[in-house]
């Protein structure tokens, strides 16, 4: 009998051990804030081709929220929003890159703690000040890596880095092709060296 009893005991035990629940200390979703800078230059260019920028243009500077939800292996799927606010591109007005993002992290440590890497698919909406200018939607994908640092059991610190390619065709919402092959080639450089490498650097909270 008290084999038994010790039987089942075990076996309650283990699965109470597998029926655990994931996350850091059983919170699974976080929201994160970055500011997210851009490493590589990203100039303008003028009417005969010059570059106009200074030092301040090093750096493109965009917030961006993520949302993170913690599932079963250390896994997470997410979701980011960022905006990144740029000035005219030959002969195109200035313009904001609003980019969105869907993917997933693997975690190698007790998640959202510690180094992650993982990825996803980006979609880039330009919007231009002028409104009889150029509307633009570029696709793409995202690699990650970075780590997050838990304080308080609430309070995350967040430093990594972002690796983006955008695909080289754009679709156009409703202006025509005609005679705008040069801009949608200055503007597709722009956002290919804006997303090509990105510093993650965010706090934010583990709630639930």
């Amino acid at each position: 009998m008290k084999r038994y009893i010790i039987l089942l005991a075990a076996l309650t035990l283990s699965i109470g051990a597998s029926a655990q629940v994931s996350g850091y200390m059983g919170r699974r979703f976080s929201i994160m804030a970055d500011a997210s800078p851009s490493i590589l230059y990203n100039p303008n260019i003028d009417d005969f081709g010059f570059i106009k920028g200074n030092l301040m243009s090093l750096l493109t500077i965009g917030p961006s929220l993520t949302l993170d939800y913690v599932l079963p292996d250390n896994t997470s799927i997410m979701a980011r929003a960022s905006v990144h606010r740029h000035d005219s591109v030959w002969k195109v007005s200035p313009y904001t890159n609003y980019t969105f993002m869907l993917g997933a992290r693997k975690y190698t440590n007790l998640a959202p703690l510690g180094t992650y890497y993982g990825g996803g698919l980006v979609m880039n909406y330009l919007k231009f000040d002028e409104p009889n200018d150029l509307k633009k939607i570029l696709w793409g994908a995202d690699f990650e890596f970075g780590r997050n640092y838990i304080f308080f059991d609430y309070l995350i610190l967040n430093i990594g880095v972002r690796y983006g390619a955008t695909l080289a065709k754009p679709i156009d919402l409703g202006f025509g092709r005609q005679k705008v092959d040069l801009k949608h080639q200055h503007i597709n450089r722009a956002v290919w060296l804006d997303n090509l490498m990105l510093l993650e650097i965010g706090i934010g909270l583990l709630p639930f």
